[in-house]
């Protein structure tokens, strides 16, 4: 967790590596005295915005830089965390998402997102489909990956892709 030191010295020299302006930390599990902890060791140049963690379970963090200007919380929900974030003549919308197991939070969370334009990040605990599984019986989540598809589809949204393993979701 964030109270670990080793764990916001191995954070603190991630952002230092790549010169981050903004970052987003998922499933922090934690609770609110070890987010303090956290900040404590940043510079006064960050700000940042949270939602805790259920117990030890989930949890979501965003932090900036000063610099990238005025960032606003429009909506904070148990999954998601939306920021406005303006920019040199536009504005975006960026929500970073931990979603639920459920299905039925599912369908909630993909309700009111629907923003442009917007960037959207995080764990969404659903895959397009079969070729992004591994292990297991994919037609247990096949009504989610249908529902998550339909999501994406519907919103025009685009896969940006990730690096290193190839599966999204393994129960190996």
């Amino acid at each position: 967790g964030l109270s670990n030191p080793h764990t916001v010295d191995y954070i603190l020299d991630f952002m230092k590596k790549r010169s981050s302006d903004f970052l987003c930390l998922l499933e922090t599990k934690t609770i609110s005295p070890r987010l303090h902890y956290f900040y404590a060791k940043l510079n006064h140049s960050w700000e940042w915005v949270v939602i805790p963690s259920n117990g030890f379970l989930g949890g979501i963090l965003v932090h900036w830089k000063h610099s990238v200007g005025s960032v606003t919380p429009v909506v904070v929900s148990r999954w998601a965390l939306h920021l406005v974030i303006p920019t040199k003549g536009m504005t975006w919308i960026q929500s970073t998402i931990y979603n639920s197991q459920v299905i039925s939070d599912h369908k909630n969370l993909w309700k009111p997102l629907l923003y442009s334009p917007w960037l959207l990040n995080g764990d969404f605990n659903a895959i397009t489909g079969p070729e992004k599984h591994w292990g297991g019986d994919f037609s247990n989540y096949s009504s989610k990956a249908n529902l998550f598809s339909k999501f994406i589809f519907d919103n025009n949204l685009h896969d940006l892709g990730f690096s290193r393993v190839c599966f999204t979701w393994c129960n190996a």
